[in-house]
């Protein structure tokens, strides 16, 4: 996970784009090399170097723990079907990544920030875990003692900014329901190689 104090810029430059789809990222307006004197210089790099890169990329593009990323890594590859696959949707069906891509949230720090300040309700019940699972049919809504701050009144103009197909919004209502489990070719993540994190893993 990414602590406040880390350069998340850079992170995105290092990556050649940004991983949080933010327009005033460096990342997103061309600069896409590492940092610093000799950021432009090509080096030679090694396979378990470009895994071990496009391992982080992704850990970092969801803003969680290592330890929660091999976690969820383990419970992929104990599933039925494409392990990279089963990888993305569970990554992509935590509650945080949910009010990422439905727009309630600017950027995942941000959303986990909400959901643990509990501003979220998942069928009408109050959620405060970010990485608890949504399961298709489940609605999201922002909590109504939470829906006159300035926050809320942003996220609702935002609403349904990703336009993944597994999301549905309303912003008449301001709920996002889940209505089917990601499918890898939807999910925003097109800069990042998944199956280079399961070949990494696989190495250990």
């Amino acid at each position: 996970m990414i602590r406040g104090n880390q350069p998340k810029h850079k992170i995105c430059r290092k990556a050649g784009f940004c991983l949080w789809a933010n327009p005033k990222c460096p990342a997103s307006r061309g600069k896409t090399h590492f940092a610093g004197e000799h950021g432009r210089k090509n080096y030679r790099r090694s396979d378990y170097y470009r895994m071990l890169f496009e391992k982080q990329k992704l850990r970092y593009t969801y803003n969680i723990t290592e330890k929660q990323f091999r976690t969820t890594f383990d419970t992929a590859k104990q599933m039925r079907g494409v392990t990279a696959e089963n990888f993305l949707m569970l990554l992509e069906t935590r509650l945080d990544a949910v009010i990422f891509r439905a727009g309630f949230a600017s950027s995942p720090f941000q959303a986990r920030q909400l959901v643990s300040h509990g501003h979220f309700l998942i069928d009408g019940k109050k959620a405060t875990i970010p990485s608890m699972r949504v399961r298709p049919g489940q609605t999201i809504a922002i909590r109504p003692k939470s829906q006159n701050q300035e926050w809320a009144q942003v996220a609702l103009d935002r609403l349904g900014e990703f336009n993944v197909p597994y999301i549905e919004v309303s912003s008449d209502q301001g709920t996002a329901k889940v209505t089917q489990a990601p499918m890898m070719e939807h999910i925003p993540v097109g800069g990042i190689d998944v199956q280079q994190t399961v070949s990494y893993y696989s190495r250990l």
